[in-house]
């Protein structure tokens, strides 16, 4: 018994291929030899299974193989993964089965990526309204992870180029290629987009400088170091009588601007301080 397949041999008895899982035939018939070709190799079971499943849908015959998987750096070790073969013919079509199965994989993971930057947001958005960054601060943290982000996408996108061309020899299948494709694109876009950031905060900064003139002319004028004296009657303490200074600058600070950050208020109030003890 053959199979038309895989063309191996099986005894007498045996009626379904255990590799392909189709029937066997008492003959083999030339005509009915079929070349295969390699079309991907994946380390994930499921992911081999999802492809085999969508090729069997879309009617392209196929089958699978146990290999191992170089490792994609010199550190690393071979893995145990799986050899999806094709009809030679079918190559073309199926190649573009396992790139739309690879994509929805990677977008999935991508929406993954996502929804925890999204969670990340809503941390700052906490820390923001716990704490105070200056832009100037925010500018230079956009600005910074910006070029590493945009370094590392160029980077991992030139590799996967060279790869692809074959100028470098580290990994061969079409999902590898792909994934890498993807992150290095993704570190591109957000490297992109934290520098546009940053430059978007060079007109908050000016504003929030002028801002900030205003109220610190505020409050040299409506605290004067000669208030600050009068809170001390002799018998309070010198950290005492700091906490009530720093407390009465902040407290007018905020009856004069009732929208103004507690944490920037309280930093204005400390150079305040700072200003009046180091003249």
């Amino acid at each position: 018994m053959w199979c038309p397949n895989c063309q191996n041999e099986y005894r007498e008895g045996i009626t379904i291929c255990p590799e392909c899982n189709i029937a066997l035939l008492e003959e083999l018939n030339p005509k009915e030899t079929v070349e295969y070709t390699p079309i991907a190799s994946v380390k994930d079971e499921e992911l081999k299974n999802k492809i085999c499943n969508y090729l069997d849908h879309v009617n392209i015959d196929n089958k699978w193989e146990e290999v191992i998987i170089p490792a994609e750096d010199e550190d690393g070790e071979p893995t145990e993964g799986y050899m999806i073969s094709v009809p030679f013919d079918m190559g073309k079509e199926a190649l573009q089965v396992v790139s739309t199965i690879v994509k929805v994989e990677a977008e999935a993971k991508m929406s993954d990526i996502l929804s925890e930057n999204e969670a990340l947001e809503e941390v700052k958005k906490l820390n923001t309204q716990k704490g105070f960054i200056k832009a100037s601060e925010r500018k230079e943290n956009y600005f910074s992870s910006g070029l590493l982000l945009l370094g590392l996408g160029i980077i991992i996108t030139a590799f996967d180029i060279l790869n692809f061309v074959g100028v470098i020899l580290i990994f061969d299948s079409v999902f590898s290629y792909i994934m890498l494709g993807v992150i290095g694109i993704v570190g591109i876009l957000l490297g992109i987009s934290s520098i546009l950031k940053s430059k978007k905060l060079t007109g908050e900064i000016q504003s929030e400088e002028d801002k900030e003139n205003e109220i610190k002319n505020f409050i040299r004028n409506a605290v004067t170091k000669e208030m600050l004296e009068e809170l001390n009657d002799g018998e309070t303490t010198e950290e005492l009588l700091y906490l009530k200074q720093t407390d009465l600058v902040k407290e007018t600070l905020l009856k004069q601007y009732p929208d103004l950050n507690d944490e920037y208020a309280d930093i204005l109030t400390d150079d305040y301080m700072n200003e009046i003890y180091n003249d």
